[in-house]
């Protein structure tokens, strides 16, 4: 009896070692040809994120050590998790890799992806620390080629320095070397009140930049300006420094706003319908 028990049990385990060892192999779709598995998975694709991060405080007094890691509290995709074959497909569209706060892991972002810091300013003083001292910065930060930055509806900026920082020259000229591959600054609003540093939206569906410029309330009105006092002040900084500096081996980013939740601007004439148009 004892050894019936005994081959029954071991039969068992062999039985589970190889269902685990299928597990691995198990891939979604199996009857489809791969040509077609990998375009289902590409079109499941995430389109561009919003992917926001907290660097904390890099420098470290206990231990006087300097190291960037980071955290996010953007929900993991599911393709990394369905297969293995959907996981490959991701990882290889979010090639930019942030080093990770937690033990053995990573950040993946993709090019067209856009990162928001929260707190930045604390991370640009930071970062300008690393630039001074030589310290090492992770490779993913020159491969960044867009940065957010939020205004509330109330008119405050999340990053109060931010501008005020990058108005000296050396500053700017750190800022633009770390963000080697930097193409675009934006700065979001929405009408809807963002009081934490936290962003919860991880895309830019409803963002435009073909907003109506004419604001339908107060609250509105004092919050456009002030994102276009943002834009102005740094596009001003950039290129005064450019211009003084006369340095063009470094890329100036473009600056713009979106919106969301703001009417789009009235159609041109000539594109609306055409009883208006006969008008």
């Amino acid at each position: 009896m004892d050894q019936h028990r005994s081959v029954t049990t071991t039969t068992k385990r062999q039985k589970l070692k190889k269902a685990g060892r299928a597990l691995k192999k198990f891939t979604l779709f199996p009857k489809l040809p791969p040509e077609l598995r990998d375009m289902m998975w590409n079109i499941a694709a995430p389109g561009p994120r919003i992917v926001t991060v907290d660097a904390g405080e890099c420098f470290n007094l206990n231990t006087n050590k300097f190291k960037m890691r980071f955290a996010s509290d953007n929900k993991v995709h599911g393709m990394l998790r369905a297969c293995r074959e959907s996981r490959q497909i991701m990882l290889r569209l979010l090639p930019i890799r942030l080093p990770s706060k937690y033990w053995k892991k990573e950040l993946r972002i993709g090019h067209h992806d856009v990162l928001s810091i929260t707190k930045p300013e604390i991370f640009f003083e930071d970062l300008e620390y690393a630039l001074e001292y030589e310290l090492p910065i992770p490779v993913a930060i020159s491969q960044i080629r867009a940065l957010s930055f939020w205004i509330t509806l109330s008119g405050h900026f999340n990053v109060p320095r931010f501008v005020q920082t990058v108005r000296s020259a050396s500053t700017l000229h750190n800022f633009l070397f770390a963000f080697k591959s930097l193409q675009t600054v934006i700065f979001c609003i929405s009408s809807e009140d963002k009081v934490n540093d936290t962003i919860d939206e991880d895309s830019f569906p409803d963002f435009t930049t073909d907003f109506d410029p004419k604001p339908l309330d107060t609250c509105q009105g004092s919050f456009f300006r002030c994102a276009k006092a943002h834009e102005a002040a740094l596009k001003k900084t950039m290129q005064e420094w450019k211009d003084e500096d006369q340095c063009n081996a470094l890329n100036i980013p473009e600056v713009k706003i979106v919106a969301k939740g703001w009417p789009l601007k009235p159609l041109p004439a000539s594109e609306e319908t055409g009883e208006k148009h006969s008008q």
